[in-house]
């Protein structure tokens, strides 16, 4: 069938064999050398995109994005870490997932992966890392769910990801289709209005240019 919405898809990959968008941009894009194609452990198709989760990206539109993060948007995807640094500590490492930035201007967003906890409860044991959505507005970070994902649900396995913002600027991450919550009662939602439009940035996928 006919995806009713495929005239607004800004970016979309299969990375079957290429790192190219297929949406109706055909954007070009420029990777580094941590971005390759990989054709074993793959979800779905013939490839998948496989990169370092520290300084592997790819870049599409050098300063001159068609995507308005300040609208309405659904930025969804399917992924698999191998492993995620811990570095010094909880609170210390943020694992990119997408971004969009303007490094001459404040207008730098992103969304991605937080440590957040140590010693999550999962299956009676204690001693798994624990880790939250987030996003990023300039140097501002916000936790965009309560509840800890514990190391063994996000570490070596492929997980649905979706990020859906409103017309409200009401910010909703579902994970492999549950919702998550923003509070412990499921009363609020994060929101953020202080988006600004700029089509003069970059947009990537992996480690940001901040």
């Amino acid at each position: 069938t006919v995806d009713p919405d495929w005239s607004n898809v800004i970016i979309r990959h299969t990375f079957d064999t290429n790192i190219n968008d297929i949406s109706q941009y055909e954007v070009s894009q420029t990777g580094n050398s941590s971005a390759t194609i990989q054709t074993t452990n793959v979800k779905y198709g013939a490839g998948a995109l496989r990169m370092d989760n520290v300084v592997g990206y790819i870049e599409h539109y050098s300063y001159d994005s068609n995507f308005d993060p300040s609208g309405t948007f659904t930025a969804e995807f399917w992924i698999n870490w191998d492993s995620i640094t811990t570095g010094n500590g909880v609170g210390y490492v943020m694992n990119t997932i997408w971004s969009q930035t303007n490094t001459a201007n404040n207008n730098d967003y992103a969304f991605g992966l937080f440590y957040s906890n140590n010693n999550v409860n999962y299956l009676g044991l204690t001693s798994t890392n624990g880790y939250r959505f987030f996003w990023r507005n300039d140097s501002t970070i916000n936790y965009l769910h309560s509840d800890p994902i514990p190391s063994a649900i996000v570490v070596g396995n492929y997980n649905h990801v979706a990020l859906v913002r409103d017309a409200n600027g009401d910010m909703r991450v579902y994970f492999n289709g549950y919702k998550l919550r923003y509070n412990a009662t499921d009363t609020t939602v994060f929101s953020d209005t202080q988006i600004t439009n700029d089509p003069g940035a970059d947009f990537r996928i992996g480690s940001p240019q901040r």
